[in-house]
């Protein structure tokens, strides 16, 4: 049934995605939106406590063509069902696997799962969309006499070395220094892995940073996960700084 509110996508199955299936379990788990453009932000609770979940997807820069075939073929099923419904359309896909999700996905299939999620939506409400490896949800915002779907994505190509990864931790943790209690997940969606612990100068640099943050923060020590493929490694633990 379609939610005129916003969806909690903890009994939906979200948290068994790559993005999230190697984390504790929450009891809920609410998208409240972008804090910076493909930085997603996420209020979730476990165990009666209330916290912060960010989200950033990535892709190394050599990987960076398949994303936007991918993005591409998403677009194209958007455009192909909004012109099969009336209204206005916010398709906002949360997870997502390139390999396993292009190799199995029908651009048709998708299309009239699409349309069929839309047909049923009135202004406000929200349906939950998962087609093989790609989740989300599809939001109608108003009533119109034409279709249009836009669709929302949020995988950033890192187009510095793997060397550099720290970087973009150190980037995420500046973004996110308002919300006191996080977790942090960074899902690569690379085919080989950008964090290779291990590697002489990228472990080195990452400890140096994360032995700074540790000694200078005043914030709780944030979980910093790096999801790869069906690996999560909590960097911190990592480095054995918790």
């Amino acid at each position: 049934m379609p939610n005129t509110s916003e969806i909690n996508l903890a009994p939906l199955n979200f948290q068994d995605s790559a993005l999230l299936k190697h984390l504790p379990k929450f009891q809920s788990i609410i998208y409240k939106g972008e804090i910076q453009p493909k930085i997603r932000n996420f209020e979730v609770s476990r165990e009666g406590k209330t916290s912060t979940l960010i989200v950033q997807e990535i892709i190394r820069s050599e990987e960076g063509l398949i994303w936007t075939s991918c993005r591409t073929i998403l677009e194209r099923v958007a455009k192909m069902a909004a012109a099969q419904v009336r209204g206005f359309f916010e398709w906002n896909i949360l997870s997502l696997e390139l390999k396993e999700g292009l190799e199995h996905l029908n651009i048709e299939d998708f299309t009239s799962l699409l349309v069929n999620k839309a047909r049923k939506l009135n202004p406000g409400e929200i349906e939950w969309i998962q087609y093989g490896k790609f989740l989300g949800f599809l939001k109608k915002r108003i009533n119109e006499n034409w279709g249009k779907i836009d669709l929302e994505t949020a995988v950033e190509v890192f187009h510095k070395l793997p060397s550099q990864l720290d970087l973009l931790v150190k980037k995420l943790l500046k973004e996110t220094e308002s919300f006191p209690e996080k977790t942090l997940v960074i899902q690569d969606l690379s085919h080989a892995p950008l964090f290779r612990f291990g590697e002489e100068e990228q472990t080195e640099r990452m400890r140096k940073f994360l032995e700074k943050y540790k000694a200078t923060s005043s914030n709780i020590l944030p979980d910093i996960y790096m999801v790869h493929n069906q690996r999560a490694i909590e960097l911190f633990a990592q480095f054995e700084l918790k």
